[in-house]
């Protein structure tokens, strides 16, 4: 039985409550807005050939055929499908942000909840209802932890806290009782993982993070219903997850306005294909480039002023990070992005190629970048995060900007035209223009649908 005064169980009874027609409007929105974006992000990433490798793959083990894969011609089991739309979700680094957890919620939740749904057979209203309270736990429990702290100890937040969003989603969409889902997050608990070693070489062993969580959370749902057992104390019990990943805990907002608020509204997403902590960076550029029409050939320097944390993931060490090795490793280059955004005027994923990554002119811009941590910017992390740039030209002009955050944070957030845009630009070179537009017209929609299944359809080949 469940421990009635446990952190988790308290959670569980309040989120057992909320059904899709205790959600806001507003809420029911921006979900489908991020769903939206969560396929274009999974399109992006659907044509890398690791990705490609990993589809096949799990083609190859096959198994009961329950849920989609998205761009491949068949389904597959549950699990397996969670895994490998994890992956490719957050694969080319274009998948929503949670910046007050550093937290990406999307690649874990999303992909375990299509995955449950569709095998379910569940309504739209379901999925969305799912997918809402999966952020709100995952994103509750990363704050109440905070970014410092993981990153501090050489975790990956998506990693430790993702299995827990998924979970929830899957366990709702599962109908599993509220003892079982207590259970059921117990396990996830102990499936927490993730190092940020990768930032060392370049690995792309990052996403399968969210791939990995996205998984556990079925499993954690499934071994629970079969008579599993994880502990109801997990998060704070005496050898519990809160002891385990946190240093210094907050947990003012774990349990306020439960089942009232929710943490969808306050998410991010996001217009490049690189890590958050860049992306302010190359708002400035893009303003910069459309006020003065900025010429790379006539920059003495560049200063960047940033916030602290910062600089072990996106700066640090800084001459490797003005060499990047690979893809990967640029996409946590704060010079790199920033030189190629001005010596290319975009910054897409083709500035992430092998002969991108050569070009000279890029290389030559990063070796005029100095970066410099601001302690007035660390008070506002990780609420808001700020970036200041400064250009002297060689003939001693200065180009200054300054952003408070990136634009797509709450604070700052896209429009469903832009999001829209957005999609559809990266979802054309996968699907015809009339798919496309069903995509959109099905997801916007998506609460009148009796069974999700005619989405997961619609993102097969």
């Amino acid at each position: 039985m469940s421990t009635p005064q446990s952190v988790m169980y308290t959670i569980v009874s309040s989120c057992t409550e909320v059904n899709f027609a205790d959600l806001p409007k507003e809420v029911v929105e921006k979900t489908k807005m991020h769903i939206l974006d969560t396929i274009g992000a999974a399109l992006a990433g659907s044509y890398r050939k690791e990705t490609k490798n990993l589809v096949n793959l799990f083609e190859q083990w096959g198994g009961k055929p329950e849920s989609t894969v998205i761009t491949s011609k068949v389904k597959l089991p549950m699990v397996s499908a969670a895994f490998v739309n994890g992956e490719m979700i957050h694969d080319t680094g274009l998948d929503d942000i949670y910046p007050n957890a550093s937290l990406h919620p999307a690649s874990v939740v999303i992909s375990s909840a299509l995955a449950a749904a569709e095998t379910k057979g569940e309504s739209g209203a379901s999925f969305i209802t799912a997918v809402v309270l999966g952020y709100d736990i995952m994103m509750r429990i990363g704050e109440s932890i905070g970014p410092k702290t993981l990153y501090n100890r050489g975790f990956h937040p998506t990693g430790i806290c993702g299995a827990f969003g998924s979970t929830m989603a899957v366990g709702k969409l599962l109908g599993l009782s509220r003892d079982k889902l207590v259970k059921a997050l117990g396990i996830a608990g102990s499936q927490a993982g993730g190092l940020m070693e990768f930032l060392s070489d370049g690995s792309s062993v990052k996403r399968l993070h969210p791939a990995r969580a996205s998984q556990s959370g079925v499993l954690s749902a499934v071994l629970a219903d079969i008579g599993y057992s994880g502990p109801s104390t997990i998060m704070e019990g005496k050898n519990g997850f809160f002891k385990a990943y946190s240093e210094k805990l907050n947990t003012s907002n774990l349990l306020t306005n439960l089942g009232k608020e929710f943490k969808i509204m306050q998410t991010g997403l996001k217009l490049y294909p690189c890590t958050r902590y860049i992306e302010p960076s190359l708002n400035i550029i893009s303003d910069l480039q459309k006020k003065h029409k900025i010429d790379y050939r006539e920059i003495e320097e560049i200063t960047i002023y940033i916030f602290n944390a910062a600089f072990p993931i996106v700066i640090e060490p800084l001459e490797e990070k003005r060499r990047p090795k690979n893809a990967f490793s640029a996409q946590f280059s704060l010079p790199y992005n920033v030189a190629a955004a001005i010596v290319k005027g975009r910054l897409t994923r083709e500035e992430y190629t092998p002969n991108a990554l050569k070009n000279k002119d890029i290389t030559a811009l990063t070796d005029k970048i100095k970066i410099i941590s601001d302690p007035q910017m660390d008070k506002c992390y990780p609420e808001l995060w700020p970036t200041r740039i400064t250009i002297k030209t060689k003939k001693g002009g200065k180009l200054t900007g300054e952003v408070p955050t990136a634009k797509g944070d709450s604070q700052n957030p896209l429009s469903l035209k832009e999001v829209t845009e957005k999609f559809s630009n990266l979802a054309k070179s996968v699907f015809a223009e009339d798919r496309v537009e069903k995509i959109i017209k099905t997801v916007m929609n998506l609460e009148k649908i009796n069974n999700i299944s005619s989405l997961g359809g619609l993102l097969r080949k």
